[in-house]
């Protein structure tokens, strides 16, 4: 049996929250027909992740700016991670998953490389051109900057989840909305749901990198008194300590029975036993938080009486929040992170040479424009000079602004492709 986009429509209107938004009332910038199956934010969605922008990505720093080793969290894993938990309650709340889906796959797509040290770099050499703001910056790879389509230029999103990228706000972003969308108080409930998500995303998990490399210490977390780490941290060492109890039955019953005694899971002391600890604190954090977005928004949303997606756009506050507890938690280890980890001497260090890098690339460009690629020199007949290699360099990944800066600057290798003169 089929399932085409009708009656996919049909189960949005009678299974969603009347507060919910219906993809039958979202429209594009440039009119096309309907797809027979898919409702327009699954097409959104294919659309973002099928991007160039949406694949670069993973070469670009989230908060840790690494050139060796895989396992720290990039603005791909961390956009996907959002996604994951903004799913999570956007299905708990009744709204339109896929919707939520679209913008938390987009909503990053406009970070420059290097993390907030390209970005305030790139904003600060801008600075008489208009500035630079990812949130914008993302609007207008979706809108503009992104190739892929005949009829139209960018991706031709739904007006809903162009909303939802621009009006994206977290702790530390307070974009100036376009005109476009400055009639509208708020983003849609949807919308609010991944700028939560991107708060409970980026505070827990920026924690669990900064342990990993040793920017954070679980033991100053608790001598600090941050809430939400006291609390994770007993609950996982009771995890734990379940687990060592488990065990020592184990090794009771095989030596009494056998006479041999297993290798322990957890042995004290090693460096698995702490990695586990971290992990189930991380877990713990996360699903406190989601459930705490859950059940508060739930009630702010019923007490508003909010009758329709629109309803709850221009109503007078936010409606998916936290509990004062946990917001004001949530903050403390946010500051936290500030304070100690994003300000911490070696993390600076790397970011001043970062910075340096992408002021090197926009001035030389500035000076030689015709050391732009080909298709980059065309859009200099149209558009300010300034703004076309700020878009080039933003859109760049670490990785490749890192070669093409020593391909610059540094004198030890000339060449074209693979072939080298030293």
């Amino acid at each position: 049996m089929r399932f085409e986009r009708a009656a996919r429509e049909s189960l949005e209107a009678t299974a969603l929250a009347p507060y919910a938004v219906r993809s039958v009332t979202t429209h594009r910038r440039y009119h096309e027909g309907r797809d027979p199956y898919r409702t327009e934010f699954q097409r959104d969605r294919d659309r973002v992740l099928h991007s160039a922008a949406f694949r670069r990505l993973q070469h670009k720093t989230q908060v840790f700016i690494v050139t060796q080793g895989d396992f720290y969290r990039t603005r791909l894993t961390h956009t996907l991670e959002v996604s994951q938990i903004a799913r999570s309650i956007a299905a708990a709340l009744g709204l339109n998953v896929d919707l939520v889906e679209a913008i938390a796959l987009a909503h990053d797509l406009g970070h420059p490389p290097f993390g907030h040290a390209g970005e305030a770099e790139l904003h600060l050499l801008m600075e008489s051109h208009g500035g630079f703001e990812h949130n914008v910056q993302s609007l207008r790879v979706v809108d503009e900057l992104e190739i892929g389509y005949a009829m139209f230029p960018g991706l031709n999103l739904s007006w809903h989840v162009r909303q939802g990228i621009a009006t994206h706000a977290t702790l530390y972003d307070a974009p100036q909305v376009p005109a476009e969308f400055a009639n509208v108080p708020h983003a849609s409930v949807e919308g609010q749901v991944v700028d939560l998500a991107d708060m409970i995303a980026y505070s827990t998990h920026d924690l669990d990198d900064a342990l990993r490399i040793g920017l954070a210490d679980a033991e100053d977390l608790k001598a600090k008194g941050i809430e939400l780490w006291l609390e994770a941290s007993q609950r996982a060492e009771g995890v734990v300590a379940r687990r060592d109890a488990t065990e020592t039955q184990v090794e009771l019953t095989l030596e009494e029975k056998r006479g041999e005694v297993p290798l322990r899971f957890l042995p004290p002391g090693s460096h698995k036993r702490e990695d586990v600890r971290i992990r189930e604190a991380i877990r713990w954090m996360i699903g406190r938080l989601v459930e705490d977005v859950i059940a508060t928004s739930d009630e702010e949303i019923y007490g508003s009486r909010v009758r329709s997606a629109d309803d709850a756009m221009r109503h007078d506050g936010r409606l998916v929040v936290m509990s004062a507890l946990r917001d004001g938690q949530l903050r403390q280890l946010a500051f936290y992170l500030r304070d100690v980890v994003y300000h911490h001497p070696e993390k600076l260090l790397i970011e001043h040479k970062a910075r340096r890098v992408a002021r090197g690339l926009f001035e030389m460009f500035i000076r030689e424009p015709r050391l732009l690629p080909r298709v980059t020199q065309e859009r200099l007949q149209s558009a300010d000079a300034h703004r076309v290699v700020c878009d080039y360099i933003s859109s760049m990944t670490d990785r490749f602004a890192l070669d093409l800066y020593n391909r610059m600057f540094e004198s030890y290798e000339i060449g074209y492709g693979g072939s080298a003169i030293s």
